[in-house]
C-alpha cells in the first residue's frame, strides 16, 4: 500500500465514521493536525517564536476553577485542554480543537476564559501536577512538568529541590504558597479556538478556511494536501 494510498483510506474512514452518534473524530483526526499546529499557530498569533512541541490533554485540576460547574474535590479529576503550547518566552497557549462548531459548550468557554484571565493561576496548576508526580501516574506528569521547565516556566533547580520534598504526600497542601518553587513572572495564559467556522468572527478563533488558506502547503506533501481536502470538506459540512 503506498503513503498517499494508506493516508486517503485512513481519512477517508474518519470522514465516513463521523456521521455515528458517538464517534469523536477529533480525538482521532487531531494526531493528524498536530504535525501542522505549530505552523498554525504562528500564522495566527504573528508569533515565529512558537515552539514545535506540543502537550496534548493538558490536564488543568477542576478544584482550580472555584465555582458551580463542577462538584467534585477530588484532588485527581481534571479539566483538559486539546493542546498547550509555548513560545518559550511569557506566552503559553491553551488549544481547544473541534471538529463540530456544535461540540463547543457554555461550561467549556467559561474555564477557557478563567484561564485566560488568570482566574486559575498557572502556579497552581503547576503545584497540582506536582503532586501527581508523587504518585502512581508519577512518570506521566514529570514529563509535563519537565517540559514546562524546559520552556523556562519551572526554574529546574527548584523543580528538583521541591520534588524531592514533595514526596511524601502528607506534605502536599494546595494552599501553601512557599513551596520554594521559582516560576517565571508574567506568564500570560492565551486561549484559542481551532474549529470548522467562526460565524461571531472571534479574534481567538481559527477557523478551517484560515489553516487552508495560510498554510504553505506543498504540495509533494502527502499528509498535507489529504489534511487540506478534508478541512475543506469538513468546514461547510461538520457532520
Amino acid at each position: 500500500m503506498a503513503n498517499d494510498q494508506g493516508i486517503e483510506l485512513i481519512l477517508n474512514r474518519l470522514n465516513e465514521w463521523r456521521h455515528f452518534p458517538d464517534y469523536q473524530l477529533e480525538r482521532r483526526f487531531d494526531i493528524f493536525l498536530s504535525f501542522y499546529l505549530p505552523e498554525i499557530i504562528r500564522k495566527k498569533t504573528n508569533n515565529c517564536n512558537i515552539l514545535d512541541e506540543i502537550l496534548p490533554e493538558f490536564p488543568v485540576p477542576k478544584r482550580l476553577f472555584n465555582d458551580d460547574l463542577q462538584n467534585t474535590n477530588n484532588k485527581t479529576e481534571f479539566y483538559k485542554v486539546d493542546f498547550v503550547m509555548s513560545d518559550n518566552g511569557d506566552n503559553i497557549y491553551f488549544i481547544e480543537f473541534k471538529t463540530d462548531n456544535r461540540s463547543r459548550s457554555s461550561k467549556q468557554d467559561i474555564r477557557m476564559r478563567k484561564i485566560e484571565k488568570h482566574e486559575v493561576e498557572f502556579i497552581s496548576i503547576v503545584k497540582v501536577l506536582i503532586y501527581h508526580c508523587c504518585e502512581g501516574n508519577r512518570e506521566k506528569y514529570y514529563k509535563i512538568l519537565q517540559s514546562l521547565a524546559n520552556w523556562g516556566y519551572i526554574e529546574e533547580e527548584s523543580f528538583i529541590s521541591l520534588m524531592k520534598q514533595l514526596y511524601d504526600e502528607e506534605y502536599f497542601d494546595i494552599g501553601d504558597t512557599n513551596l520554594g518553587l521559582t516560576i517565571k513572572d508574567e506568564i500570560k495564559n492565551n486561549i484559542l479556538f481551532i474549529q470548522p467556522t467562526n460565524p461571531t468572527g472571534d479574534n481567538n478563533v481559527i477557523d478551517y478556511d484560515f489553516i487552508i488558506n495560510n498554510l504553505d502547503w506543498n504540495e509533494d506533501d502527502v499528509l498535507g494536501m489529504a489534511i487540506k481536502k478534508y478541512l475543506e470538506k469538513w468546514k461547510d459540512a461538520p457532520l
